[in-house]
C-alpha cells in the first residue's frame, strides 16, 4: 500500500518539495530522503516486541488540557500555568491488572480491508477531451465527466453538490444543517477508518444552497466509500449523548470564532451581511442551543424531499463507471424525491447604496476595518478589472500602509468572489490607530492611487499585465489541482470552463486609461461600497466613524436591500 501512495503521490511545487526533503535529512540518511516517508522495508519482530513492552502504566505521562485545572507553575515563555504531579500509585495498580474479574474480548487481527485498490494502472482513455462533458443533464441531476488524459495515475476525485431548499429555509434550518454534517463525519469516522488508511479520503461541508461531498484518491474503490457514506447519511439512530458533545463542540467552534483576530471576524462577517443564508454566528448559536436530537430524523427526511444535484468526476474514471456513480446517486439519494432547481443563492446589491458602514465588537485590543467593493456584473472584464486593480494596488498598499506608516502588521489587498461576482477588499488591523484614522489613511491611498498608476512608465504598466497573465497561464500542479478548478467552475457556470483565459484575453486588451477610470470610481467620495470595522480595547476613546451610512439592525437591512440571484 505504502508503495502504490509513494508511486502516485500528488506532484507539488519545486520548493515546497525541496523544503520537505530538506527537513526529512534529520530522520533518514542522504539517500533515502525521497522515499523515507514510505519505506518499510522488513518485520523485525524482536524490535516490536520491545517497544510493545515499554508501553505499560508506568512509562506513561498523563496530559489534562482544562481551564478548571488547577496550577502551581507558570511556563517561562508564554506564561501559561501549569502543573507537574506524579500519577496516583491507586490509578497505576488499577491499570497494571484491567479488567480484573471481568470477562475480557478477544484481541484479533482486523479484516482485510477492502478499499486498497488492486487497479494500479490507469485505465485507457476511450476518447480524450480538454473539458469536463456533461454526462447527465436532466431535472435534478447534472453530472461532468473528463477522463484525465495528462497526469495519468490511477486516482480521481468526486464531488457532489447537494442542493435543497430545506436545508437554507431559516437560520434554525441553517444550524441544524450544519450540525447534521457534524454528525455525520462523527459517524462515519470510526466505518470509514479503512478506506483512509488505503489512501482515500472524503469531507463534507455545509453551503449557502446545502451541502458538498467531495471523496478523492485511487479511482477504484471509490465507489465503494461513496455507497457506505450515502448508506450512513441519516446516520440511524442519533445517540443523546454522542449528540450532546458534538453540538457542544460546535458551539464552542462558533464562539471562539468570536473571540478570533479582528480582521479574521471582519471577513467571516462580510460573508453573512452580503449573503442571507449565511447568518452571522451569533444569529446561529440561540438556534443551534435549541435543536434536538429527536428533531432531526424528520429534518433529514424533509432535507431529501426536493433535490438537486451537481455531480463532477474527474480522473481515472471511464463514462461507464461515472454513469454507475450517477445510478448509486439517484438510488441512495433520490429514491423519494422530486427533482428540484438549485437552490436561490442571494446577494445583496450594493449599487446606489453609497458607503455603509458596519461596526463589529470583538474583544481584543486592536482596531480593524476592511472595505468591500462590489463588481455589480460577472463577465470576464469585470473579473480582469477587480483582478487587475488587486494586483497593481497590493504591493503599493502593504509599503505606504505597513513599511512606511506603521500602521499594524496584518495589511493587504485581496479579491473575494460572492456569488460570482468578483469583489476587490482592502485591510488593515492596528494596534496604534483607531478605526477612523485607519480608514483615513486608506481613503488617501485610494483616492491617490491613480496618480501613481499614471505616472508609471509604459514598460512597468505592461510588465505589470504581462505578470499577472502569466500567473493566470500556470497550469495545474497536478490531478487534485486540476479537479478543484474544474469544481469552481461549475460552481461558478463556467460550463466552458475557460473564464481563467477570457480573464487572460480581456487583461491583455485592458488600456491604462480604462483602469484609471474604474480606480477613479472606488474614491470614497462617491463610491459604492462596505466598511467593516472594529474598534479595538486600546482606542475606545478614538473618534467614531463619521462618514458613511451605519447597518445597526442586519434584519432590517436585508429586508429592504435589493438582491442579485444566482437563478
Amino acid at each position: 500500500m505504502l508503495d502504490a501512495i509513494f508511486r502516485f503521490q500528488e506532484g507539488i511545487r519545486a520548493i515546497d518539495n525541496v523544503s520537505h526533503l530538506a527537513m526529512n535529512l534529520f530522520h533518514y540518511p542522504a539517500e533515502e530522503v525521497v522515499r523515507g516517508d514510505y519505506l518499510m522495508e522488513g518485520f523485525d519482530a524482536a524490535l516490536i516486541a520491545d517497544y510493545l513492552g515499554q508501553l505499560t502504566p508506568d512509562n506513561m505521562r498523563l496530559q489534562l488540557i482544562s481551564p478548571q485545572a488547577k496550577t502551581d507553575r507558570q511556563a517561562a515563555w508564554y506564561d501559561t500555568p501549569y502543573r507537574v504531579e506524579p500519577i496516583d500509585p491507586i490509578w497505576l495498580k488499577l491499570w497494571r491488572q484491567p479488567g480484573q474479574g471481568r470477562p475480557q474480548p478477544p484481541l484479533a487481527l482486523p479484516a482485510v480491508n477492502p478499499f486498497i485498490c488492486q487497479q494500479l494502472e490507469p485505465q485507457t482513455v476511450a476518447e480524450v477531451h480538454a473539458q469536463p462533458q456533461r454526462l447527465v443533464g436532466r431535472p435534478g441531476l447534472r453530472l461532468w465527466h473528463l477522463h484525465d488524459a495528462e497526469f495519468r495515475v490511477p486516482k480521481g476525485n468526486l464531488f457532489i453538490a447537494v442542493d435543497s431548499e430545506h436545508a437554507v429555509r431559516s437560520p434554525r434550518h441553517i444550524a441544524t444543517m450544519r450540525l447534521i454534517i457534524e454528525l455525520w463525519l462523527d459517524h462515519l469516522n470510526e466505518l470509514t477508518y479503512a478506506a483512509g488508511m488505503a489512501g482515500l479520503n472524503y469531507h463534507a461541508y455545509a453551503h449557502q444552497g446545502g451541502y458538498t461531498l467531495q471523496l478523492g484518491g485511487f479511482s477504484a474503490p471509490q465507489v465503494r466509500l461513496l455507497e457506505l457514506i450515502l448508506k450512513n447519511r441519516t446516520f440511524g439512530r442519533v445517540d443523546p449523548q454522542r449528540f450532546a458533545l458534538i453540538k457542544q463542540q460546535l458551539t464552542q467552534s462558533w464562539e471562539n470564532q468570536l473571540k478570533g483576530r479582528p480582521i479574521s471576524l471582519l471577513f467571516n462577517h462580510l460573508t453573512s451581511v452580503l449573503q442571507p443564508n449565511n447568518p452571522p454566528v451569533e444569529e446561529l448559536l440561540p438556534q443551534l442551543a435549541a435543536i434536538s436530537h429527536e428533531q432531526l430524523p424528520e429534518f433529514v427526511q424533509q432535507l431529501y424531499k426536493a433535490v438537486h444535484l451537481e455531480v463532477l468526476a474527474h480522473g481515472d474514471w471511464t463514462q461507464q463507471q461515472v454513469r454507475e456513480i450517477a445510478g448509486l446517486l439517484e438510488r441512495e439519494l433520490t429514491p423519494l424525491s422530486l427533482p428540484s432547481r438549485e437552490t436561490r443563492r442571494a446577494l445583496v446589491d450594493l449599487r446606489g447604496q453609497g458607503c455603509l458602514l458596519r461596526q463589529r465588537h470583538c474583544p481584543h485590543q486592536d482596531s480593524a476595518v476592511l472595505i468591500y467593493y462590489q463588481s455589480p456584473g460577472t463577465r470576464p472584464q469585470d473579473i480582469a478589472q477587480i483582478t487587475l486593480a488587486n494586483h497593481l494596488m497590493g504591493p503599493v498598499f502593504f509599503h505606504q500602509l505597513r513599511t512606511e506608516q506603521q500602521l499594524g502588521y496584518v495589511v493587504g489587498t485581496g479579491t473575494l468572489p460572492l456569488n460570482r461576482h468578483p469583489g476587490l477588499i482592502l485591510y488593515v488591523q492596528s494596534p496604534v490607530a483607531g478605526p477612523q484614522d485607519l480608514l483615513d489613511a486608506m481613503d488617501i491611498f485610494i483616492d491617490d492611487f491613480p496618480a501613481l498608476l499614471q505616472g508609471m512608465s509604459e514598460a512597468q504598466w505592461q510588465q505589470s499585465k504581462a505578470g499577472l497573465i502569466s500567473q493566470l497561464a500556470e497550469k495545474d500542479a497536478n490531478l487534485r489541482s486540476r479537479s478543484q478548478r474544474l469544481w469552481v467552475c461549475v460552481g461558478g457556470r463556467d460550463y466552458a470552463f475557460d473564464q481563467k483565459e477570457q480573464v487572460a484575453d480581456c487583461l491583455a486588451q485592458i488600456s491604462r486609461a480604462q483602469m484609471l477610470r474604474f480606480l477613479r470610481k472606488l474614491r470614497a467620495s462617491f463610491a459604492d461600497r462596505l466598511v467593516l470595522f472594529s474598534q479595538g480595547e486600546a482606542h475606545q476613546e478614538a473618534a467614531p466613524m463619521a462618514q458613511g451610512r451605519y447597518i445597526d439592525d442586519l434584519s432590517l437591512f436585508r429586508q429592504t436591500s435589493q438582491y442579485f440571484y444566482n437563478l
